[in-house]
């Protein structure tokens, strides 16, 4: 046989068993990522909305600008609360937010998914001491730089733009709700189902 022609049916072999080595191990690997996927985001759930038993998603009347995905919190067959999925436009990016409101207007827990901010300065919006001080809150939230008040959101020192980012996204989940799972609480006191579906300082 040709010494080029050995060499090249020696590459195509190697070519071949690299693709199916490459397949194997992509079969073998994209369900337990799935599944662990699929755990992360359950206990993200059930830390911003702890009351829920299960989550299924909802469907909205009304689509909002960031927001990505609604989930319905229920617990002994009725609504406890959502969970809003969300991005808001922050210093350095998109900042994935999940909140959880309960059926009163509160805020239950504030989940930070991801962000790209400033280290040290806008990455501490992550942090719980931060996330805590939404706990409690309704609509509508602004920032300050001075001793929050009722309804005030102190500003992480130096990122002001991140905490307006994280504020505004709160704020657009509580617009959410108060638009349509309270509509769908309503119904569910009269007797109706809730319908669901299936550098620079900042």
């Amino acid at each position: 046989m040709d010494k080029t022609l050995r060499s090249a049916l020696i590459l195509l072999l190697i070519t071949a068993l690299a693709g199916l080595l490459v397949g194997l191990a992509h079969q073998l690997t994209s369900e337990p990522i799935r599944l662990a996927r699929e755990r992360e985001k359950t206990e993200a759930l059930r830390r911003a909305l702890p009351a829920a038993e299960t989550f299924r998603p909802f469907e909205t009347g009304t689509p909002l600008p960031g927001v990505i995905s609604v989930e319905e919190g229920v617990a002994d067959e009725r609504t406890v609360g959502l969970c809003v999925l969300l991005d808001s436009s922050g210093y350095a990016g998109p900042i994935r937010l999940l909140v959880g409101i309960d059926t009163d207007g509160a805020i239950t827990g504030l989940e930070i998914l991801s962000l790209s901010e400033t280290p040290g300065l806008g990455s501490n919006a992550a942090e719980e001491p931060f996330r805590e001080r939404f706990k409690g809150a309704s609509a509508p939230l602004a920032v300050t730089k001075n001793t929050p008040g009722a309804g005030e959101i102190e500003a992480l020192s130096g990122a002001t733009i991140t905490t307006k980012a994280v504020v505004d996204g709160v704020n657009l989940a509580l617009e959410l709700f108060s638009k349509d799972l309270s509509r769908a609480i309503g119904r569910e006191k009269d007797g109706a189902q809730a319908v669901p579906a299936g550098g620079e300082t900042e």
